[in-house]
């Protein structure tokens, strides 16, 4: 019995990961799973008799592969996305998961706010830095500062808004250098940008 070549062996198996692994330009939705509310949700004094059930369902969004693609390709419950219908322009992969995690975030809180707003309970909301979502390739950030840093602090101002930040660099000219206290995951760091026009 002749023995097989491992080249050919070799080839096989990369062709199938590659099939199964390489990172298509597309992005395939399909159902995801169902999840029962209750072991999330508790509602203090809440009726304790009704029957059934409330469940979160899921969409699931992930980069097509060769294989994932032909899939979807066969398949009625899969839908198959161009990047620029799913990324926005000038974001790439990384920064477009940053921006899905900062957008959950963001509903989490407004689905806190609207709880305390209609039990009519007090709150304080603190802002704690200006997020970023993406930096404009070759602008004075860029290679400074990365999708998901939050900026604390911009020289001596420590209350940061989009309004603070505008009226500030209004008074400022190309060549200017600010400094930035940055949250990136999870520690300080402290840079500087030169500014551009």
């Amino acid at each position: 019995m002749k023995k097989r070549n491992p080249i050919i062996l070799l080839f096989i198996v990369v062709i199938v990961l590659a099939l199964g692994f390489y990172p298509m330009d597309s992005y395939i939705s399909k159902p995801g799973g169902a999840y029962e509310l209750e072991p999330f949700v508790e509602v203090d004094g809440g009726d304790q008799d009704d029957e059934g059930t409330l469940s979160l369902l899921t969409i699931a969004l992930a980069k097509a592969t060769p294989l994932t693609y032909a899939f979807a390709k066969i398949t009625d419950n899969q839908k198959i996305y161009k990047a620029n219908e799913i990324r926005q322009e000038d974001e790439d992969e990384t920064e477009y998961n940053v921006r899905q995690l900062k957008l959950m975030s963001n509903s989490q809180f407004n689905a806190i706010s609207v709880a305390f707003n209609r039990a009519n309970k007090p709150y304080t909301i603190s802002n704690n830095g200006i997020f970023i979502f993406n930096v404009v390739d070759e602008s004075a950030a860029d290679g400074i500062l990365e999708a998901g840093d939050k900026i604390l602090q911009m020289d001596d101002i420590g209350e940061l808004t989009e309004e603070s930040i505008r009226t500030y660099l209004t008074g400022k000219g190309e060549g200017d250098v600010i400094r930035l206290k940055v949250e990136r995951d999870g520690k300080q760091l402290d840079k500087e940008v030169s500014l551009k026009t």
